[in-house]
């Protein structure tokens, strides 16, 4: 269902129901998950709220997206460890 929402969130005329429905707070909530998919599938979903929304301009958000390609790395190195 996360990566539903990643997805739902990558057009920003979705936004609004995003906001609404507090979607933004499961996609950081999932951040500290255990599960590296739920990660990455939060991460993205963060990431494809970011442009042409009021979050574009997010600290948090920014922050977060601009260390997408550490945390991508990180979970790649953690699939391929035994």
């Amino acid at each position: 269902m996360l990566a539903n929402l990643a997805n739902f969130a990558y057009d920003p005329i979705n936004y609004d129901h995003l906001h609404k429905l507090n979607v933004l707070d499961l996609f950081l909530d999932s951040l500290t998950e255990s599960d590296p998919k739920l990660i990455e599938f939060a991460l993205g979903g963060l990431c494809n709220c970011c442009p042409g929304t009021p979050l574009e301009s997010s600290p948090i958000v920014i922050e977060i997206c601009s260390q997408t390609l550490h945390a991508q790395n990180l979970l790649f190195k953690m699939r391929e460890s035994p």
